[in-house]
């Protein structure tokens, strides 16, 4: 059985979207699993043993619509058995339609439902979640494949270089590696997705004083006038257990 995952957007996403491949995997070990994703992306998808193949989707391909169908037909010669597409966009509406699927899956949209054999509903948010609601909506995708069991755990496979990187970075910042860690992704790449920032200041209070961990701040460089207020709004005594 051959299947592609297709996740655009950005790396959270994507790296959410791996549960399917590590999911099929456990119930179907000898199928082969494709992943298809944004060029900047792929770097948590690597080393995942779940997944045989990552299919990189680069914008100058994306902008013209020649290289566009070439990149179509090219998905369409490799004959997948099932597609699911966690994306649901234009563009992969299009890949899916010329696939020669047997079985696509993608969420419910009205002018796309005829492309798709199975148009899965999200939860509405008022449905008490298991497992946060971004998980249990892309488990929602696997259920046409009645598999026996699933993983609702994303994970990360560091290579040792990596690894021996990281442990470097913390042994410069005087970060005890052997203390759990916790990273907060603490600004959204956008401000519709991004908490208030004096909220998001109480919810790492709260694990700071519930918790006996090191906290690390994600943001990106552009974000951190907005980061830095965060870490100003915490207490003098969790401002010391975080590391900026």
């Amino acid at each position: 059985m051959k299947i592609l995952i297709i996740q655009q957007k950005r790396i959270g996403d994507v790296l959410l979207s791996s549960i399917l491949c590590n999911s099929i995997k456990m119930d179907h070990p000898n199928a082969t699993i494709d992943f298809m994703c944004y060029p900047n992306c792929t770097d948590v998808l690597l080393g995942n043993p779940n997944i045989d193949s990552i299919i990189v989707l680069p914008n100058e391909i994306r902008k013209s619509y020649l290289s566009f169908f070439k990149f179509i037909f090219e998905i369409k010669s490799k004959k997948y058995d099932v597609l699911i597409d966690a994306y649901g966009k234009l563009e992969t509406n299009l890949i899916t339609l010329f696939s020669g699927a047997n079985t696509k899956i993608s969420y419910y949209k009205w002018y796309s439902s005829l492309i798709y054999n199975h148009n899965i509903s999200r939860l509405s948010r008022e449905t008490k979640s298991t497992y946060g609601q971004a998980i249990d909506n892309r488990l929602l995708l696997l259920q046409p494949l009645n598999l026996d069991n699933t993983n609702p755990y994303p994970k990360l496979y560091v290579a040792p270089k990596d690894n021996q990187d990281a442990l470097a970075l913390f042994e410069k910042h005087n970060i005890e590696k052997d203390q759990k860690i916790v990273m907060f992704s603490l600004l959204g790449s956008e401000e519709a997705k991004t908490y208030p920032l004096e909220y998001m200041a109480e919810v790492v209070e709260y694990v700071s004083n519930n918790k006996d961990v090191t906290i690390l701040f994600n943001y990106f460089p552009s974000q951190v006038e907005d980061a830095k207020i965060i870490y100003n709004l915490c207490s003098k005594k969790n401002a010391g257990k975080n590391t900026f």
